[in-house]
């Protein structure tokens, strides 16, 4: 499945030289930036019934309250890692869930566009119908694709869940959330 959420409302000025190593970064098209630094909020996020948020600058980082972490994500091998208000300090109610495993997705026949400044390709942002199938199985309950997806000067790679941490989430009733279905990867020709 792949994941989207919801959004929180945060400023953000200063975000990326405060959070990304931006050696490789493109400012064309928002790709090549690398975490080096925990993510900072104002303060601690306005939750509701929520328990995952994603900043709406930032569509490829998701957070969670550390109790949906500890008794959701945790089980099935997702770290964390802490959020700081602006002065540096941890906040308490919300960290930042660490996905390392990338893996590719099928890209034929997905429309991608070469980066005239760095020549790096992402793919238009998906918002119809099944996901693009994996090309490999992941080891991991949540992975990230290699490929990244965009327009503009804003890019992410896109965040996809395993069943049983979706199944999971449903179960727990968690907020914040939306499930998009993977396309079935398709048998190679002559393979039965």
């Amino acid at each position: 499945m792949a994941l989207r959420l919801s959004t929180a409302n945060e400023d953000e000025f200063g975000h990326l030289t405060a959070t990304y190593d931006l050696g490789n970064y493109c400012e064309q098209c928002d790709l090549g930036r690398a975490q080096r630094a925990p993510f900072q909020m104002r303060g601690e996020p306005k939750w509701g019934r929520r328990g995952l948020l994603q900043l709406n600058w930032v569509f490829d980082e998701f957070f969670a309250t550390p109790e949906v972490w500890a008794t959701i994500f945790k089980p099935f091998g997702v770290e964390c890692r802490p959020v700081h208000n602006r002065k540096g300090q941890e906040l308490r109610t919300v960290v930042q869930l660490v996905v390392s495993e990338l893996v590719h997705v099928r890209t034929h026949p997905l429309e991608g566009h070469r980066c005239e400044l760095c020549g790096l390709i992402k793919y238009r942002p998906f918002t119809k119908g099944f996901f693009p199938a994996l090309t490999t199985r992941p080891a991991s309950h949540m992975v990230k694709t290699y490929e990244s997806f965009g327009s503009g000067a804003s890019a992410w790679r896109a965040t996809i869940i395993g069943k049983e941490l979706r199944l999971a989430l449903t179960e727990a009733r968690v907020r914040g959330v939306e499930f998009t279905p993977l396309a079935e990867a398709q048998a190679p020709s002559g393979s039965t």
